[in-house]
């Protein structure tokens, strides 16, 4: 999910760092001990994001009542996400590998950083335009409940096509000018980067702010629309009775604590994401250059938030709580039940006729 980058410039030569210290007589990079906790929570969180995200897929998939279109979203995030989790797996199992043996060929590490470069970016733009969705499905269930009942879920199935050919297409483009700086195993954009045309950093601007900006000020917009909305209904009294009726305020009561989750995560997801938005836009700009170190790390907060998002999201839900719980425990009944039935069942004998 998160493959460090550097800008023009490989790592050798960025002014951050001083990397001559981290090479051997082979010119090839070592591991040391400070690259420890960097991998650990990388497996850590790689490892996290594959269960979180398989129990949120197995649950929804098995659930019929589950199937709305709310939670047809959540699924959809769920897949991105464990599809970016476990290329993170692949990807530390390739540098390992590749760090204890004789490297990389050329042309494997073009094909491997162009691979994950179009995965990691899949991933963030395909959250960001998700959890676009998702508020934008929560305005209209709460706000305007009749054009909520428009929003067929043929017609969800198309929109999420369509955010799927426009996460992988963008990428895969992106991702023809990276490079691999192959004694670090870290990707970069290829040496004639930094003379791109103006056009293409026009158009890198023009993408930053549809897949990122623009997604997050609907976001914001529509909550705040959600929190103004929900505040009027509670001071508005039940026309029959003259107060709010008990089951209206508990109605209430859920459907806040679930816009208060949502926006939570929302908070939590863009301040995690705000390194890499700079990071892009220094790029753009072509202003300076970040050290694929420093910006490895900045990127492990938004690896861990897409790691557990579905999870948070669908745990607040408790008819998938029930359903989590029956899906955990019907392997263990399935082995007790074995077990008795072999401890209940008599021994086979055999009777011998003379």
């Amino acid at each position: 999910m998160a493959m460090a980058f550097t800008t023009s410039q490989p790592y050798q030569n960025t002014t951050w760092l001083n990397a001559s210290q981290y090479y051997d007589n082979s010119n090839r990079r070592r591991i040391e001990s400070s690259d420890i906790p960097v991998f650990a929570c990388y497996a850590a969180i790689a490892v996290t994001g594959c269960i979180c995200n398989s129990l949120t897929i197995a649950v929804m998939v098995r659930n019929p009542a589950l199937h709305t279109l709310y939670n047809f979203l959540l699924l959809n995030l769920a897949i991105g996400d464990l599809i970016s989790s476990a290329f993170s797996i692949a990807k530390f199992i390739i540098i390992v590998c590749a760090n204890q043996s004789d490297g990389l060929s050329d042309v494997s590490a073009i094909l491997i950083c162009r691979f994950f470069t179009t995965i990691i970016y899949f991933s963030i733009i395909l959250s960001v335009l998700t959890l676009a969705a998702i508020s934008l499905e929560r305005y209209f269930g709460i706000v305007k409940p009749i054009v909520h009942r428009n929003m067929t879920t043929k017609r969800l199935k198309y929109f999420l096509l369509f955010t799927w050919v426009i996460t992988i297409t963008g990428p895969a483009l992106t991702s023809g000018q990276m490079r691999m700086e192959k004694t670090r195993y870290y990707c970069f954009a290829s040496s004639d980067a930094k003379d791109w045309p103006r056009w293409k950093s026009i158009v890198g601007w023009i993408a930053l702010t549809c897949a990122n900006i623009i997604p997050f000020i609907i976001i914001t917009v529509v909550y705040l629309k959600i929190i103004i909305h929900m505040r009027q209904l509670n001071r508005e009294p039940d026309l029959a009775t003259g107060e709010n009726s008990q089951s209206a305020r508990l109605a209430q009561q859920k459907t806040a604590k679930t816009i208060r989750l949502l926006i939570i995560i929302t908070v939590l997801f863009s301040v995690a994401i705000l390194p890499e938005l700079v990071y892009f836009a220094m790029i753009f700009s072509d202003r300076t250059y970040i050290d694929a170190v420093l910006f490895y790390k900045i990127g492990i907060p938004t690896v861990a938030i897409n790691a557990v998002n579905p999870l948070i999201y669908t745990l607040s839900n408790p008819t998938f709580r029930s359903a989590a719980q029956r899906l955990i425990r019907r392997p263990r009944q399935r082995r007790v039940a074995f077990s008795s039935m072999r401890v209940a069942s008599p021994p086979l004998t055999t009777t011998t006729t003379a």
